[in-house]
């Protein structure tokens, strides 16, 4: 799998693919273990990611789903929208230097 312009800034550590992934998904809630299993994470790895994304507001708890809760990007939130930003400006710039190659 080809690594994302965004972990390749910020390396393809737990904390990196968890916020790439709700990037790359912001329209759409996820419980944790959708997040584990589309990211490789098991739950010792992925809770305390979880908890301190929830407690910085960076994702925001959408609907309780039978026994599950799921969450999406709080896209309020002053950092997330820097990341988001961010993620397209290196998207942005991915593209120009491939333009500028051909």
């Amino acid at each position: 799998m080809e690594q994302t312009i965004f972990r390749n800034l910020f390396g393809d550590g737990p904390k990196a693919r968890v916020l790439d992934f709700f990037l790359d998904n912001q329209e759409f809630d996820y419980c944790m273990s959708e997040v584990m299993k589309a990211e490789k994470l098991c739950a010792a790895t992925l809770t305390p990611i979880w908890d301190d994304l929830i407690w910085r507001g960076m994702i925001v708890r959408t609907r309780k789903l039978g026994n599950g809760e799921r969450y999406k990007l709080n896209k309020e939130n002053p950092i997330v929208k820097y990341l988001i930003t961010l993620d397209f400006s290196l998207i942005d710039e991915k593209l120009a230097n491939q333009s500028s190659k051909q």
